[in-house]
């Protein structure tokens, strides 16, 4: 499957959305409110640009990937639910689709109703920042598989590349024209087939499909 040229740039922005959450979740277990939502708004912008390219790139990655990320039951979502038990284990078939699974839920847990008011967003802070705590060797351990990643792809990928509207128009006119061409050949074909005897017919026929 073509990957679109933008993959590079939304897998560099992978590698950061992962050391996003780490840094967030450690503001959060301060307390820092104010840089802990900075580093969230951030996190937004990049995510909502980059994550339907890594989205659709998932089998390609997955495919050429190391193996799973996983996440044990009591990290994640299971960290923080009122009845852990019922909530599965977060596991991603790569490191990239790790990073997106990763940003979304840091996304999910804290942006929705910061808008809301301070007192909301430093309670939602101290209520989930537990479930988005990444330690530095593990941030580092998975940015280092998106570049490896990364470099797998791109070494056998094959781009996808957007036509602006003016080679869109080049290729429209030079269909049209080889259609012309083609219309043209055919009304040749049918004045000649009716103005002659079947012999002469079935000959002019025979010259223009190439038989004998």
């Amino acid at each position: 499957m073509p990957l679109p040229e933008s993959f590079e740039a939304a897998s560099k922005a992978a590698e950061y959305w992962v050391n996003a959450v780490s840094l967030i979740a450690d503001h959060g277990r301060r307390n820092s409110v104010n840089v802990a939502f900075r580093s969230l708004a951030h996190l937004e912008v990049s995510y909502r640009q980059h994550a339907d390219t890594i989205y659709e790139a998932k089998d390609e990655l997955a495919a050429l990937s190391d193996g799973p990320v996983k996440w044990e039951h009591g990290r994640g979502l299971s960290a923080i639910a009122g009845s852990p038990e019922h909530v599965f284990p977060h596991i991603w078939s790569s490191a990239h689709e790790a990073a997106e699974g990763i940003a979304r839920l840091a996304l999910e847990l804290l942006i929705s109703d910061v808008k809301q008011g301070r007192a909301l967003a430093r309670e939602l802070l101290a209520s989930r920042w537990k479930a988005l705590v990444i330690t530095i060797d593990e941030s580092a351990t998975l940015q280092e598989r998106i570049r490896r990643e990364r470099a797998k792809i791109l070494a056998g990928c094959e781009w996808s590349e957007a036509k602006s509207p003016s080679e869109w128009c080049k290729e429209l006119r030079v269909s049209l024209t080889t259609l012309k061409r083609h219309v043209n050949q055919g009304k040749l074909i049918v004045r000649k087939l009716t103005s002659r005897s079947w012999s002469v017919r079935i000959d002019t026929l025979r010259s223009y499909v190439g038989g004998k």
